[in-house]
């Protein structure tokens, strides 16, 4: 029984050799042809590639306001012997329209002589209604932006929105409010500003345009948290293979792209780069 073992395993053995032999064979011709492959990583550019050009810039503010009306209009109700007696079936702060019932004196219907927001029902020797007039809204800004204050402030201003509309300075505060805003009241003819509705970044034109300004896109400056009184862009070659970080000098910002110096014209510049440090993914290289 052991001889025949013996013999089982010889025979197994036999077998195995040459095969061991041809897969190591095998495996040493693979490696005669196997290309050697290195990995090189490139820093380069994370978003579009743009460059520094020569355009001409229209000045341009951005507000946002709320429709207001500072007119007012009155009814009188001192014709009624005893106008105190009126009962009335609106309350300050309710919109009425000229003709509508808005009391009863004695059974008789009293009418609304106006139309707008009732703002107060005073009750005296000279008794009255005052409605705000919501026929003749103005937008009101409230800011404390250096650069628009400015630009409101100019006599006879007339600013354009991308409709065409014209705005025009009506009236300002004299003081500051509370939070330190200048306020101002625009009045647009065209425009159709509702009352109580507020406007977010109303882009409108000043007609001042400045002519084969250096420029690029505004995407492609940004700061870094703690320094963001420094601005930067990164320069990528026309491939986006990353340069070096230039730092620059801002200017007037309008319609996406931003005023730059301290760069020359034709660089070429990552656009992606920004967002990434603002979604804190990337730190100072």
């Amino acid at each position: 029984m052991v001889k025949r073992l013996i013999q089982y395993s010889v025979f197994l053995i036999a077998l195995l050799i040459p095969c061991l032999g041809i897969i190591y064979l095998s495996l040493q011709e693979q490696n005669q042809y196997k290309v050697e492959q290195s990995l090189e990583f490139t820093n380069v550019a994370y978003g579009d590639i743009v460059q520094v050009e020569r355009i001409d810039m229209k000045e341009s503010i951005k507000v946002s306001g709320t429709g207001v009306s500072k007119s007012y209009l009155f009814q009188e109700i001192g014709k009624y012997e005893y106008p105190d007696r009126i009962r009335f079936i609106v309350s300050e702060g309710d919109y009425v329209t000229e003709g509508k019932i808005i009391g009863y004196y004695k059974n008789e219907a009293v009418l609304a002589t106006q139309s707008g927001l009732i703002e107060s029902i005073y009750m005296g020797s000279d008794s009255y209604i005052k409605y705000l007039d919501t026929s003749k809204i103005l937008l009101k800004i409230n800011t404390n932006n250096d650069y628009i204050v400015n630009i409101l402030n100019k006599q006879n201003i007339e600013l354009t929105d991308h409709d065409g509309n014209i705005y025009y300075v009506s009236d300002q505060e004299d003081t500051l409010d509370s939070e330190g805003n200048s306020s101002f009241y625009l009045t647009c003819e065209q425009s159709n500003i509702k009352y109580n509705q507020v406007y977010e970044n109303l882009e409108l034109f000043t007609g001042t345009v400045y002519s084969q300004t250096l420029a690029i896109q505004s995407d492609c400056v940004y700061t870094y948290p703690g320094d963001e009184n420094n601005f930067y862009v990164r320069s990528v070659d026309e491939k986006g293979n990353f340069i070096q970080e230039i730092e620059v000098i801002t200017g007037y910002e309008c319609d996406g792209y931003i005023a730059v110096s301290n760069i020359e014209e034709g660089t070429y510049c990552d656009k992606g780069y920004k967002k990434l440090i603002e979604n804190g993914v990337l730190d100072h290289e």
